[in-house]
């Protein structure tokens, strides 16, 4: 089996396990929301819930000032176990439109450059500085090896390390860090992560409809003429995230919006992204991260060298599944809460 095939077996069938939890997700968050009750979800009230639910988490950037990032940041490093001293790194605060976060190794890990894009402050603003300082505590655990690696894409996958760096993205909005460290209440820490964690489910889903018919179209690239591109599209949409498009048209509209410049490797890397991320989230834990012994489980994974999203599954014995994402989901839905 190749592994575009085994690819879309794989999500294919957590598509499957998963619709009814998704399809409840989706009326929670509208009702919640105050939004109108449909009778059938179509595609644009499928992603007009996801811009919703991005709006949701405006209410809380007073919470997250731009003068206590680094604070922050250096001491959450330091509970969980990382002797990782910020101001070693090469760190550019810029303002470009919040567009241009990057970190670059330039000599790692010697010599590790961030450039953090930051007009303001707020929840997306912690999450660009976590997801890149992600990326730099990564690369400083890298030897000559790993670094010539990096520096050859076809040696070292971006999944592997963008799904590490949205583990570290993704620690802020546990409870217990939103408590002790931007003073959320409990039932605002859980409304903000189900406003996140909805949201980031909403787009994996997307990604993996668009993977699948990016697969498919790859496959039978003559076999979808006269209007079958549309229909296909449309099928997939009911198929794996229970949206009833009528026209093929409007699908094809939103999803060429949705992946300009993205290729089958843009929706596939995605996908595999949130896999090792919430893979390594639970491996051997509890799903919990934001505690003192997270350094002594990832250094071996971050210093191991791994060539390939495949390498990564090999290390930590897991087989080629997705169902840690919607362990992650569940985390802030759980069933008895969902009507």
């Amino acid at each position: 089996m190749s592994i575009s095939d085994a690819f879309d077996t794989a999500v294919a069938r957590f598509a499957d396990r998963n619709r009814d939890f998704l399809q409840r997700m989706i009326r929670q968050l509208r009702e919640d929301l105050g939004l109108q009750t449909v009778r059938k979800l179509e595609l644009f009230h499928y992603v007009d819930l996801g811009m919703q639910l991005d709006k949701c988490t405006w209410q809380y950037n007073a919470r997250f000032p731009m003068e206590d990032w680094r604070r922050i940041a250096q001491d959450t490093f330091s509970k969980c176990g990382f002797q990782f001293d910020l101001g070693r790194l090469d760190i550019h605060v810029v303002d470009f439109g919040g567009v241009r976060n990057k970190v670059y190794a330039v000599d790692a890990p010697e010599h590790i450059v961030v450039i953090l894009d930051l007009p303001q402050g707020g929840v997306q603003a912690y999450r660009h500085i976590f997801h890149e300082l992600g990326h730099a505590l990564h690369y400083s655990h890298f030897g000559p090896t790993e670094y010539r690696m990096l520096r050859n894409p076809d040696l070292m996958e971006r999944h592997f390390t963008e799904g590490i760096a949205c583990l570290f993205e993704s620690l802020i909005f546990e409870r217990r860090w939103l408590r002790e460290n931007v003073g959320l209440s409990g039932d605002e820490a859980d409304k903000l992560r189900q406003a996140v964690i909805g949201a980031e489910a909403l787009n994996t889903m997307w990604n993996i409809t668009l993977a699948r018919f990016e697969i498919e179209m790859y496959r039978n690239p003559t076999a979808y003429s006269n209007g079958g591109m549309g229909r296909l599209l449309c099928s997939l949409l009911s198929e794996t995230l229970g949206v009833e498009e009528d026209s093929p048209t409007v699908a094809l509209n939103f999803a060429a919006n949705m992946v300009v410049h993205q290729s089958v490797k843009g929706a596939v890397g995605w996908v595999l992204k949130m896999a090792v991320r919430d893979s390594l989230r639970y491996h051997h834990h509890d799903g919990i991260i934001y505690k003192d012994d997270l350094a002594g489980r990832l250094r071996p994974i971050m210093s191991g060298g791994h060539r390939s999203w495949i390498d990564f599954f090999h290390l930590i014995d897991c087989e080629f599944n997705f169902d840690s994402m919607a362990r992650y989901w569940r985390s802030a839905f759980p069933e008895g809460e969902l009507s």
